[in-house]
């Protein structure tokens, strides 16, 4: 092995030895030169493009931070709006009534009750509804804050609802309407619901459900504003797998909203986790987290 590797040197030496000065020293401007730039060009720009990636991830998690606390304040804000709700004595009072009201009956309470209650509990115009659906048959609907609960008893969430046990539930819904009559005047888009069941003063019968409705790019604000970066964009993930982002977003030239999640593995990590994808040859970076409070991913 040793004589091999001596006569390999001394057949460099010969080739080197029977070269023209002038291609000489065009090997040397290589060796010595033009290697060394290379490798230090290839050097900086890894670091560079780590550096610009470090940048991207961190702008990232910045935005999605954001959203997570405009999330974390609308839920606070459907929480205690539904709270209101629930508290309002004079409201309960005439959802627990055990016989049917009269004429003058019924208008004093849209006049007294439920006008005062819309008045209090619609201060926020995040807020897009709220609704008492009830079983007390003695209860006259007064559109559109009491309805009869046999509305919405053919609801997917229904029943999710009634396992709650009084627990508050988050769903989101295409459309919160009802009848479809353009008499209803709800806007043809998706709504983030806070569901929740209440009872009678024995804590046991079952009254009703409530329901708190905003619209979807109130409570996800960031994910539908068209102020962002051109290069990424924010997607809501439900539970049942619907997906929900800017549909005009740039990022969704090549390919859409759900074709790039069907590529990612969702995490029930609620810190951050990456993940890098390809689609059709596309590069992607994928920045998500999930958000239990409303079993959505981010």
């Amino acid at each position: 092995m040793g004589f091999a590797a001596i006569r390999w040197l001394l057949g460099i030496r010969t080739f080197t030895f029977n070269l023209s000065l002038q291609v000489k020293l065009i090997l040397s401007f290589v060796f010595v030169i033009f290697i060394p730039v290379v490798l230090f060009s290839w050097y900086t720009l890894n670091e560079e493009s780590a550096k610009a990636m470090k940048e991207l991830l961190e702008n990232n998690k910045n935005v999605l931070e954001v959203e997570k606390i405009n999330i974390e304040n609308n839920v606070e804000l459907m929480g205690w709006t539904g709270q209101l709700a629930l508290s309002n004595r004079e409201m309960n009072n005439y959802l627990q009534i055990e016989q049917f009201q009269d004429t003058a009956q019924v208008l004093h309470i849209k006049k007294d009750v439920v006008n005062s209650f819309q008045y209090f509990l619609f201060n926020n115009p995040r807020i897009a509804n709220v609704r008492l659906f009830t079983d007390n048959r003695y209860v006259n609907e007064i559109w559109p804050v009491i309805l009869q609960e046999s509305r919405i008893q053919s609801k997917p969430w229904h029943d999710d609802v009634m396992k709650q046990g009084g627990l508050p539930w988050w769903e989101i819904q295409e459309n919160v309407g009802l009848t479809g009559m353009p008499s209803e005047q709800m806007p043809n888009e998706p709504f983030m619901t806070y569901l929740q069941e209440f009872k009678y003063p024995d804590n046991a019968t079952h009254n009703g459900i409530l329901e708190i409705s905003m619209q979807l790019s109130d409570f996800f604000s960031q994910t539908f504003s068209s102020v962002q970066d051109k290069n990424s964009q924010l997607i809501v993930v439900a539970r049942n797998g619907q997906v929900f982002s800017l549909k005009d977003s740039s990022v969704f030239k090549q390919h859409g909203a759900e074709e790039l999640i069907s590529s990612i593995k969702l995490t029930s990590n609620t810190d951050y986790e990456t993940v890098r994808f390809k689609v059709n040859g596309h590069s992607y970076l994928a920045l998500q987290s999930y958000i239990p409070s409303i079993d959505v991913h981010l």
